[in-house]
């Protein structure tokens, strides 16, 4: 998804600049090379933020995902000695461990 979002960024920014050197009379080999110089660098600035942006939420889904297995262990130690409970958290477990497999990425 970074590399998307940075690859549609940059091209916006090069229609930008295109359309505005045509409208302030310059030739058509400065707007060419300023235009490509600002998709250049917009892009190598937004796959940055984005790929930090990325690793930041990565890093925020694995605290909460480690919050709710602890929160769920100690649920179950709590209530070991009742067994419908037991069963109750196996159940909210095998949901819990479906729902983070759904999560994965496909964009690297």
């Amino acid at each position: 998804m970074t590399r998307r979002l940075s690859a549609s960024l940059s091209l916006l920014v090069f229609a930008v600049c295109l359309i505005v050197g045509m409208e302030s009379g310059n030739t058509l080999g400065t707007v060419l090379s300023r235009s490509l110089l600002a998709m250049a660098g917009t892009m190598v600035i937004s796959l940055v933020i984005g790929t930090m942006s990325q690793h930041m939420l990565d890093e925020s889904m694995a605290k909460r995902e480690q919050e709710f297995r602890e929160k769920l262990a100690a649920a179950a130690a709590a209530e070991s000695g009742s067994e419908a409970a037991g069963g109750a958290v196996a159940d909210i477990s095998a949901t819990a461990n479906k729902s983070v497999g759904k999560q994965g990425r496909t964009d690297r």
